[in-house]
């Protein structure tokens, strides 16, 4: 069993405790967030503290064959901190049936919008500093783990 530690400053920017967390080994069954909220932060945890495979777990299975592709993707990061004000609704288009052909087999689709500090090492599509970011999240056939289905930086 391998055990995460999450330093104070970590912990304060993505609201969670400081105390060490366990994090569970590939033969035991992760923790999985139980609200589009704690998806997000998770996410954010795992990509501060470097856990390419974390993040990668909380994303659906299209967006992480995208972020495993793109050039400005896990190898140019630094850091993410100042991870705040997760905003969300149940999204209109879910029940317009408008994301239907994007978001196959997804249900209850929830959207947030998040204000986050990410520092790239170079600048490739996104600038180091402060930015939104507008996440998509659903559930697989409505009682599946939540898994971020969509990251983007605008309307």
């Amino acid at each position: 069993m391998a055990v995460l530690t999450v330093s104070a400053a970590v912990a304060g920017i993505l609201g969670v405790s400081s105390h060490a967390v366990t994090s569970q080994t590939s033969a035991q069954t992760p923790q999985t967030p139980q609200t589009p909220q704690a998806t997000i932060r998770d996410y954010y945890a795992a990509l501060a503290s470097h856990s390419w495979q974390g993040a990668s777990n909380l994303l659906a299975p299209s967006l992480r064959r995208t972020f495993s592709d793109a050039p400005d993707g896990w190898g140019n990061l630094v850091s993410v901190s100042h991870v705040h004000d997760l905003k969300g609704n149940p999204d209109p288009y879910d029940e317009q049936g408008v994301y239907a052909p994007l978001y196959a087999g997804y249900s209850d689709l929830w959207e947030f919008g998040v204000e986050v500090t990410f520092a790239y090492k170079k600048v490739i599509t996104s600038y180091s500093g402060p930015t939104v970011r507008f996440i998509i999240l659903g559930k697989r056939h409505d009682k599946g783990p939540w898994r971020i289905l969509s990251i983007g930086t605008g309307p």
